[in-house]
């Protein structure tokens, strides 16, 4: 009877080794294929593809497993690419960009703004803001920090909301601020409503003696 016992609780651990085995080989295919769902998501994001095109890049990995390495196959079905799947992807790493820059901007003792003010293809003001700082080790941050679409006026007030927006957006700093750069346009170089100016009167006094504006962004002829 012991040794019977002893079979027994030897057979129940083996089976337990393989069913332990079997949710690791699961979990390592399911992370696998939402990686890949991830990278997918970022390659048509960055080529400015519609959403939709998941689908079609998932039909033509089924045709490549299908031929080409026929084990796979399953995990190219396990692999979600629906046009809701790439928006929420791209959404995702979206806010792990903004959180990763946030912290850049955050180590940074001291920075400066760009600003350029131009019309996309649609027709639709866009305010690109750039940020230049530098961090106590005295390595350099320079990122393009946010696009923002102006759908109704561009007044130096509209403007100047924006660029506050993005100080709350991106936990700025205005003690760190210590100069602008625009593209020279009338709304954001105004004596009285341009938005320098309206800056200028909303950051700390202390700093205003330190403080540097220029009008020195320059665009490559179209």
């Amino acid at each position: 009877m012991g040794q019977v016992k002893i079979d027994r609780v030897n057979s129940l651990k083996q089976n337990i080794s393989g069913q332990q085995l079997l949710f690791k080989v699961a979990n390592q295919s399911s992370e696998a294929a939402t990686k890949i769902s991830f990278l997918i998501a970022e390659a048509i994001a960055k080529r400015g593809k519609p959403l939709s095109d998941g689908k079609f890049v998932k039909d033509c990995l089924g045709i490549f497993t299908s031929v080409a390495c026929p084990d796979k196959k399953s995990m190219v079905e396990k692999t979600s690419l629906s046009h809701q799947t790439i928006a929420r992807r791209v959404d995702d790493l979206a806010s792990n960009i903004q959180d990763s820059l946030i912290q850049r901007v955050d180590a940074c003792q001291f920075y400066s703004l760009g600003l350029d003010e131009s019309t996309d293809v649609s027709d639709t003001a866009q305010l690109a803001i750039f940020i230049r700082g530098v961090t106590k080790n005295f390595e350099i941050v320079e990122e393009l920090l946010d696009l923002c679409p102006m759908k109704g006026t561009t007044t130096g007030k509209d403007i100047f909301s924006e660029v506050k927006h993005a100080f709350v957006k991106f936990n700025l700093s205005e003690g760190k601020l210590c100069g602008l750069t625009t593209d020279g346009a009338p709304s954001l170089t105004g004596k009285n409503n341009g938005f320098v100016s309206l800056m200028v009167k909303s950051v700390p006094q202390e700093i205003i003696a330190s403080f540097t504006k220029n009008n020195c962004v320059q665009r490559p002829w179209r």
